[in-house]
């Protein structure tokens, strides 16, 4: 975490000196959080949304969000038998989504995904663990489908290639590719409209 002086902090924030040691004042365990520094206390880089509103409703916005998540992931525990539950006591590494510039059907789609896979598994599985689960959904608002996806490698080295691998075959695509963060119910995000015909698959390696 980044720590910066008094003086520091105040150029990133519009209020006085004095309205800063008001609020550790009065909030003393976040003046708690501050970090010593032979005579001075050095302010956290996250304290600068308790003096920014914007940023403190964009705080607010994740919390709930992850709020929500564990409730979906909450209720769908107690469904114990499902394939949802079942692929998210597996371990993943990358949470991803492919929005197609092109109108595919579901079945192209389906074949973007396989091949994506196939090129994966052919170079990355000598000495390691892989596995993908994607589904395919239909955009709404317009005609053509995206996809949404988990991917495994249990040899972690290799993940950063995947994702460029990912990106240089959709580059006229939107491919949006994170750390997958089990917390957020990404499975259950993607099983939402259930598992159907040629829409989803598993593959293992």
């Amino acid at each position: 975490m980044k720590y910066y002086s008094m003086n520091e902090f105040l150029n990133k924030i519009e209020v006085s000196r004095s309205t800063v040691s008001r609020f550790y004042s009065k909030y003393t365990q976040k003046a708690d959080e501050r970090k010593p520094s032979g005579k001075r206390l050095l302010i956290p880089e996250t304290h600068i949304k308790y003096f920014n509103f914007d940023l403190m409703l964009e705080d607010e916005a994740r919390i709930n969000k992850r709020m929500r998540n564990m409730e979906k992931l909450l209720d769908c525990i107690r469904h114990k038998e499902d394939m949802p539950t079942f692929l998210f006591q597996m371990e993943w590494n990358i949470f991803g989504t492919i929005s197609y510039r092109d109108e595919l059907s579901s079945k192209s789609s389906y074949n973007r995904m396989q091949k994506i896979w196939n090129k994966i598994e052919t170079k990355y599985k000598v000495n390691n663990s892989l596995r993908m689960y994607f589904t395919t959904e239909h955009y709404g608002i317009r005609d053509g489908h995206h996809n949404h996806f988990v991917i495994y490698s249990e040899n972690k080295k290799y993940l950063e290639d995947i994702n460029l691998m990912i990106k240089n075959m959709n580059k006229f695509d939107r491919v949006d590719l994170e750390e997958y963060d089990p917390y957020d119910s990404g499975i259950y995000y993607i099983s939402k409209d259930g598992n159907k015909g040629e829409r989803w698959d598993i593959f293992m390696s």
